[in-house]
């Protein structure tokens, strides 16, 4: 009776694990496409480089306005781009600004007016821009942490719209 019992002790926790895993990887990324999503490619681009660089780090005026090529042609230094919405905050994107600091970097910092306090602005857009990239969440501060729990059922029922009121 005991190993019966065990046994199914066992088979549950391995379809848990599995529904957490099928949810992780394929109901989680439903903004992987989106503007915000385009973190994980930037950070990708940060870490890469290895050699003094200049760093744009801002909100989408730089993701939109500033031809990095012809920055990065001028100066003969690589530029990343670090530009993304605004109203995810300054902490966010200062955060953004520490990943792979090398000797003889350029930061240029175009701070935005959405919030400028240490915290998140707005964490419906952290969430989509952090989304499953487990990477990226190393950005988070210990302080941010409840402001993001806070709001995933937000971020949950914004994912249930996107997949059109379906659950797979």
């Amino acid at each position: 009776m005991k190993s019966r019992k065990l046994f199914r002790l066992l088979l549950n926790i391995i379809i848990l694990c599995a529904i957490i895993t099928f949810f992780i990887y394929k109901i989680i990324p439903a903004y992987e496409q989106s503007y915000s999503a385009s973190l994980a490619d930037k950070v990708d681009r940060l870490e890469s480089i290895n050699e003094p660089k200049i760093v744009l780090i801002g909100n989408s005026n730089l993701a939109f306005g500033i031809d990095s090529k012809k920055i990065e042609q001028e100066m003969k230094m690589p530029v990343v781009n670090m530009g993304l919405h605004g109203a995810i905050g300054n902490a966010f994107h200062e955060e953004m600004a520490k990943v792979n600091i090398t000797p003889g970097d350029i930061y240029v910092i175009s701070h935005t007016d959405y919030s400028d306090n240490g915290a998140f602005g707005d964490s419906v857009l952290a969430w989509t821009a952090i989304e499953n990239n487990w990477n990226l969440y190393g950005l988070l501060k210990k302080q941010d942490i409840p402001i993001m729990k806070k709001c995933l059922s937000n971020v949950s029922e914004k994912m249930h719209q996107k997949m059109g009121g379906r659950y797979y």
